[in-house]
């Protein structure tokens, strides 16, 4: 029965990122805020953070190379609050300003807003509960409402609206839809282990307007996304002539996410194929244990926890990893998740 049991734990492949240790304060929430000359709704986003029933968090707000008063609103605040950090950076756009502020994070958990936005009462206790009760969780989203410039709420939008007439934007309770139809089905209230973003590798420069969505898909590929279990609106999004969604057919955000698709699919193509490895020393458990998770022995070395050698077969795509990463996990099984994991995103992310 031992044995039976252990075959069991090896052939999932699936490694909920609550099994990667990283350093973090534990029960930390790090909510990152990127502004970009966004004076006129920023003390209400910083409001928001400072008015959540849960207080164990950090507010880390990147100001983008703002020339308005962002900046300076941005920093009285920080002066009253010990919570809350700021850091200028020259204009770069949202993903690396996300990745500047989660890379000072010490959370265990990482979540952000827009300036123009707001987190409702609640919202970041009912996301820490709901990943604090479900382990093999790795993101989780809730609903929200929409308002206009002046904070009211905007109804018969067509997103999600239900019930109608009512401004809640009521997402698709399975996330299985995000890497299928040219919609965000995630929303803006979400909430992430931080572990996850260390597989991921942060927000991709390269998907400015969409770096979100791009984001959710690669999370959605490799770990598992679920909502939040009330249906009640935990986020206000605002609609304004400023904002981006605003701007989504000049910009061609939406257009743009069928591309985004056709990445994913190339994506989980890649993440079903076997991995080849070689490595100085004997394999724990034997070959056929690997087998079971399609890591196949391409020569005649052995398997080793200090440094390998991981390659996708024909393609030549080699990836090395140092025991400082792998002595996160708890266990063997976790190891080779944790193999198949990194470097199958590692590729998605150069395709």
């Amino acid at each position: 029965m031992k044995l039976i049991n252990l075959f069991k734990k090896f052939s999932a492949l699936y490694l909920p990122s609550s099994k990667i240790h990283i350093d973090c304060i534990k029960g930390l929430v790090s909510v990152v805020l990127p502004v970009f000359n966004g004076e006129k709704y920023i003390t209400e986003a910083i409001e928001s953070v400072i008015m959540q029933s849960y207080k164990n968090w950090e507010l880390i707000i990147i100001d983008d190379g703002s020339c308005d008063g962002s900046l300076n609103i941005a920093l009285a605040y920080a002066k009253s609050d010990k919570r809350i950090k700021v850091f200028h950076q020259e204009n770069q756009k949202l993903p690396r300003a996300l990745n500047n502020g989660f890379s000072r994070a010490k959370g265990e958990y990482y979540t952000w807003i827009s300036a123009d936005n707001r987190m409702l009462c609640g919202c970041l206790s009912i996301m820490v509960s709901e990943l604090k009760a479900h382990q093999t969780a790795d993101m989780v989203y809730g609903n929200m409402y929409l308002i206009d410039k002046a904070g009211e709420r905007l109804t018969h939008h067509g997103w999600f609206e239900l019930p109608p007439g009512s401004g809640n934007v009521i997402l698709p309770r399975s996330a299985h839809l995000l890497n299928t139809v040219a919609n965000n089905t995630i929303g803006a209230a979400f909430m992430y282990r931080a572990s996850a973003d260390v597989i991921l590798g942060g927000y991709s420069p390269d998907m400015f307007l969409l770096e979100d969505y791009d984001y959710f898909m690669r999370m959605n590929s490799l770990f598992h996304i679920k909502h939040i279990k009330t249906n009640k609106p935990v986020y206000a999004y605002r609609f304004h002539d400023g904002s981006l969604t605003s701007k989504d057919e000049e910009l061609g955000i939406t257009a743009s996410r069928p591309q985004l698709m056709e990445l994913d699919k190339k994506r989980r193509r890649l993440y079903n194929r076997p991995l080849y490895f070689s490595a100085n020393r004997p394999l724990p458990f034997g070959n056929h244990i690997f087998k079971r998770f399609g890591l196949y022995k391409s020569d005649n070395g052995d398997f080793s926890l200090d440094d390998y050698n991981i390659n996708t077969d024909r393609g030549g795509y080699s990836v090395y990893y140092r025991q400082r990463l792998l002595c996160r996990l708890k266990s063997a099984a976790d190891t080779v998740r944790f193999i198949r994991l990194h470097t199958v995103c590692n590729i998605a992310k150069g395709l």
